[in-house]
């Protein structure tokens, strides 16, 4: 009876081991074909991300390229622009009577270099005076040229 309860025991033990032997070869067979699963769906995913970030970059790219010719054709037109706003006051400037800025002397005047300033002076200064605020002119409409292309530039224009 001994040798047939041992007997008995043994095959119990070997029938769980094999039940708990088989049972974690069917966990490892249902992990592998979930980690398969996972592996082809990650594949996928990074080809679609890999196919997406190559059709941003061309995207990107074709931008940039639109956005550097715009820049270099709008900066040819605000030159032109700039130029033409040069000239202009360069005629006008040379429109203007070349003699003195100061009127002449009135009648009766006993000399005509002091009547209560120094003429020489008083025209070199105003020269000065005039080119300064010429230069401010200058660069006042620089800065709205350039404004105004800017604005241009953000309205798609």
């Amino acid at each position: 009876m001994l040798r047939e309860r041992g007997f008995v025991e043994m095959v119990w033990i070997y029938a769980a081991v094999g039940l708990v032997i088989v049972t974690l070869g069917g966990i490892v067979a249902v992990q592998t074909m979930r980690l398969n699963s996972v592996k082809s769906e990650f594949a996928e995913f990074r080809g679609g991300v890999a196919a997406v970030g190559k059709a941003a970059k061309l995207a990107a790219d074709a931008q940039e390229l639109a956005d550097r010719q715009r820049k270099e054709k709008t900066d040819a037109e605000n030159e032109k622009v700039y130029s033409d706003f040069r000239s202009t006051i360069k005629r006008l400037r040379d429109q203007r009577p070349s003699g003195s800025f100061v009127p002449p002397a009135p009648a009766g005047t006993a000399g005509t270099n002091t009547v209560a300033f120094d003429r020489p002076e008083l025209e070199s200064a105003i020269r000065a005076l005039d080119s300064g605020l010429q230069g401010l002119v200058d660069e006042g409409s620089k800065a709205v040229i350039d404004l105004d292309t800017a604005k241009r530039w953000a309205h798609g224009d």
